[in-house]
């Protein structure tokens, strides 16, 4: 059987090559495409362009390497399975960088991703819901100081909470960076900041917190394609079960599953569909960019389809409550596994 040294061996050869991929899907030229959308009248699909990368082949020959060192290490089933699984994580990562900004971006990315679209539940009444606000609007610096309060309330004085100018329009968690993301341009009800709290510290941030501490240098191996699904499936469990959930948020997920669901309209058709929910066209386009992020012509089918991960992901982790000790860490194989290593 393979022991927890060659595993740590082949962790630290994943990792390094890791940090040779670049990613990034964020336009460049955002701010010019918007303003010609709204111009046009919602006609318009945007023609993004994006930051280039050189990613040399060599990274596929040393994943390649590693990929022999584990089938030869004799490690258990669930072990091999997530150190394979971490192998073709990166490949598509690899592949899916250097196709940024084209058409067969789409098929390298949906690698990624390679759920299915679609959920048992039906999310539909969600569709109808307003968009619920309180008398006080709180503001992204606003936002700030109660995510600063709520992370050292936490003890998590390692992360640090900045304002986005750049990505005005999102709230994301960094982990390499520690760094929790606040777009400039957002704006939120009270209740709905609180739940944000939830959501994005004590779900996200407290996750990679417990990666570090119990997998250590194991963490890269959380890099698989069910990682992104079970990490926003917890994040809206927590919701639910914590009667946190706000009616934005619903109609939010429902919305970014409908647009996964009708990834092949172009861009302005899709805007279209979504904004026929009683829905506000700067949220509508906002959801729709998340959804083609990853394109240079947005009237092409398909773009960076995770967006489902919050309600398909939702009913995995409801389905197996039994497992949520080990959801806050990886895979829950993985770690039962490890164990016996």
């Amino acid at each position: 059987m393979g022991s927890k040294e060659a595993l740590y061996k082949i962790a630290e050869k994943l990792t390094a090559i890791s940090k040779t991929i670049k990613f990034s899907i964020t336009p460049l030229n955002a701010a010019a495409e918007q303003k010609k959308f709204f111009t046009s009248k919602y006609r318009y699909n945007p023609q993004f362009e994006y930051k280039k990368f050189t990613l040399p082949a060599q990274i596929i020959d040393d994943l390649n390497r590693v990929e022999e060192e584990i089938h030869n290490a004799g490690f258990p089933p669930a072990i091999e399975t997530a150190c394979l699984e971490t192998i073709s994580f990166l490949k598509n990562l690899y592949f899916s960088s250097i196709s940024v900004g084209q058409q067969e971006f789409t098929h390298n990315v949906s690698k990624l991703h390679n759920w299915e679209h679609k959920t048992e539940g039906d999310y539909s009444e969600f569709l109808s819901l307003k968009i619920d606000h309180d008398s006080e609007s709180w503001d992204a610096e606003m936002i700030q100081r109660e995510f600063i309060s709520h992370i050292q309330s936490k003890g998590l004085h390692s992360w640090s909470v900045r304002i986005n100018t750049i990505r005005k329009n999102v709230i994301f968690v960094s982990p390499p960076k520690k760094l929790l993301s606040i777009g400039s341009s957002i704006t939120r009800s009270r209740k709905d900041v609180k739940r944000l709290a939830l959501h994005e510290i004590d779900t996200h941030v407290y996750r990679n917190e417990q990666k570090g501490k119990i997998l250590g240098q194991l963490r890269i191996f959380t890099k698989r394609p069910d990682n992104h699904l079970l990490e926003e499936g917890l994040a809206v469990f927590n919701e639910f079960s914590s009667q946190m959930t706000t009616s934005r948020a619903q109609k939010v997920y429902a919305l970014r599953l409908l647009a996964a669901q009708h990834a092949h309209l172009p861009f302005a058709e899709l805007f279209d569909l979504l904004k026929s929910h009683d829905l506000s066209a700067l949220t509508a386009y906002i959801t729709v960019v998340r959804l083609k992020r990853g394109l240079g012509d947005t009237s092409l089918p398909g773009g960076y389809i995770k967006d489902s991960a919050y309600l398909v992901g939702y009913e995995m982790v409801k389905a197996n409550p039994s497992l949520m000790e080990n959801l806050f860490v990886g895979s829950p194989d993985f770690i039962e596994q490890l164990r016996l290593l």
